[in-house]
């Protein structure tokens, strides 16, 4: 499952995981509110659907190009966000998940 937007010049294909992880780093509300993590309980609904842990996130410009990433990609990326704890703590539980469960992914 991926969602899909467009954002001015731009096309996003992103995995549901991926898409959360950045609004969460985006959200100048996540780490300012009470002590419940809303992207944490995003998360625990999220692993529990038939993910495809391999899948392809996308952004192509309008002027050409693209890039393409993966949830490895984004779960790197979050771990480097120290002033987020909360999305980090979001993360955690993703790789905590993949490791209980052998899932493997690849960047």
């Amino acid at each position: 499952t991926t969602i899909s937007y467009e954002n001015g010049d731009t096309d996003h294909t992103k995995t549901p995981i991926s898409y959360a992880l950045f609004a969460c780093i985006n959200d100048d509300e996540a780490n300012h509110t009470d002590d419940r993590n809303f992207y944490l309980d995003i998360m625990k609904l999220l692993v529990n659907e038939k993910t495809d842990w391999n899948a392809k996130d996308s952004i192509s410009s309008y002027y050409g190009g693209g890039e393409t990433s993966t949830i490895a990609d984004t779960l790197e990326w979050i771990g480097e966000e120290k002033d987020k704890p909360k999305c980090i703590e979001a993360a955690d539980y993703v790789k905590n998940h993949l490791k209980e469960n052998n899932i493997t992914i690849t960047e």
